[in-house]
């Protein structure tokens, strides 16, 4: 492969796979915030998993995925999750630090 600046050796990631292998471990950390908070909030207010899920319209299954980051919630789902929990989805996600 070749880049702008030069050449990149072989089985090295380069290009447009070095930006979307940046944005894929960018999003991972968010996912990873997200988990982390999730579940340390539902924790602290004493909430179950199954209590959250039936709040927001989900299995525990699916709570307890979101929280061992196996999954993403849809944005509508993240938005009652963060309702449910009384913070806001910017701190939840991991844009602010501030609940």
């Amino acid at each position: 492969m070749i880049q702008r600046d030069g050449w990149c050796a072989p089985g090295a990631v380069c290009g447009k796979a070095k930006r979307k292998e940046i944005r894929s471990k960018a999003m991972e950390k968010k996912n990873k915030v997200f988990a982390e908070r999730l579940m340390l909030t539902r924790r602290k207010d004493l909430t179950t998993q199954a209590e959250l899920a039936e709040m927001v319209g989900v299995s525990g299954q699916t709570i307890s995925a979101y929280e061992r980051n196996l999954q993403t919630p849809s944005l509508d789902i993240a938005v009652g999750i963060a309702d449910a929990l009384g913070v806001s989805l910017d701190w939840l996600a991991g844009r602010e630090e501030t609940k």
